[in-house]
Parts: C-alpha cells; sequence; structure tokens
C-alpha cells in the first residue's frame, strides 16, 4: 500500500502494476452488487407472473380468436401452457393480416404439410442458419430475392435451370451479383440537391 495525495492507494499485483483507490474499488463492488440484486428482483417477478395464456381461459377469448384457434373449449383448457400462448400469438397474428398475406400463409403452409420428413429438416435447417447470420448478410439476401422475383419468368427459367448445372454454386451467386451491380451502376442516378 501507499499513501499519495492523502487517499489510500493498493498496488495491484499481477495486473501491470496499476493503482486503484480502494473507496473506488468498493465503490464498484457495491454498485456492481446492487446491479446483480436488481437484476435478480426482475428476474424473479418475471418468473412469478403468469403467463398471459396460461390464465386466459376459453371465455376470455374473443369470437374471432376461437374460430382461428379452432379448438373446443375443453381441448383448450387441457392444453399446456406454452402451447395456448403459442395458439392466442398465431391467432393475433392471423386476424392481422390483410387477405394477400393470409393467402401466402395458407399457400406456405400447403407447401409444408407436401414436404417429406427431409425435406422439412432441410428447410429448418436453412432457417435456423439464416437467423444466426449478421443483420447485412440477411439484407444481401433478401436483395438478391426481390432482384431474382423481379425477373421475367424466362430469366428465372435460365437461372434456375444454370444453378442446377452449377457445380460452384457459390462463384455462380457472386458472378450474378457482379452483374446487378455493374447494371445498377450504368443506370442514371437522379441528380443531388446541395
Amino acid at each position: 500500500m501507499d499513501r499519495s495525495g492523502g487517499t489510500l492507494r493498493r498496488r495491484h499485483a499481477g495486473r501491470g502494476g496499476r493503482v486503484a483507490s480502494a473507496g473506488v474499488r468498493a465503490g464498484h463492488r457495491q454498485g456492481a452488487r446492487s446491479a446483480m440484486i436488481r437484476l435478480l428482483i426482475v428476474m424473479l417477478l418475471i418468473l412469478a407472473s403468469p403467463s398471459r395464456a396460461a390464465g386466459t381461459s376459453w371465455g376470455d377469448l374473443s369470437r374471432a380468436q376461437r374460430k382461428v384457434i379452432g379448438l373446443s373449449e375443453s381441448r383448450w383448457e387441457a392444453l399446456p401452457a406454452a402451447r395456448r400462448e403459442r395458439l392466442l400469438r398465431g391467432a393475433e397474428r392471423w386476424l392481422g393480416m390483410s387477405p394477400e398475406e393470409r393467402r401466402r400463409a395458407r399457400r406456405n403452409l400447403r407447401l409444408w404439410k407436401e414436404m417429406t420428413p427431409g425435406e422439412r429438416r432441410f428447410v429448418r435447417r436453412k432457417f435456423k442458419e439464416y437467423q444466426a447470420l449478421p443483420a447485412r448478410k440477411k439484407a444481401r439476401l433478401r436483395r438478391l430475392k426481390r432482384w431474382f422475383q423481379n425477373l421475367p419468368p424466362e430469366r428465372k427459367r435460365r437461372i434456375r435451370q444454370r444453378w442446377r448445372q452449377a457445380k460452384d454454386k457459390k462463384a455462380l451467386l457472386r458472378k450474378g451479383l457482379h452483374q446487378a451491380r455493374r447494371k445498377r451502376a450504368r443506370q442514371p442516378r437522379p441528380a443531388q440537391r446541395r
């Protein structure tokens, strides 16, 4: 320990010889301790509060929610809380969709039901991979999808055919992106105001 400027200071061995005020360290420990206590209280409150769906009885559901969920009262009451929550969230999402979004959802569900178990596993794995991507890569994939969707049907067919025959699919993707960027660069940009 060493006294300098009237404050008690301690030299930390193994920390590059840094000097820290004992009062600062104690204040930091106390601040961290109170933050941990607050976090613990919040976590306990969250765990102690009943789930919205767990407390949602059949009678609390609106007529529209009941119709979308499509279960009888006895089946709803017998469901585990987590399943009720998922069904309720799905019903609310469905009720908030436009007619076009509902048509797309029905079509996607039909396609999902037609898939083999192996195809479903593949789609789930790819979805998890997509979810793990950084935001920039997700945005890039969405741009590629929009670009492809806006192509004429004949061009889409040719691209799909090239994709099936390609041995190095990543190189083909890079080439397609490069061509799209070049095309965008050739398009005149609107004059910018200063």
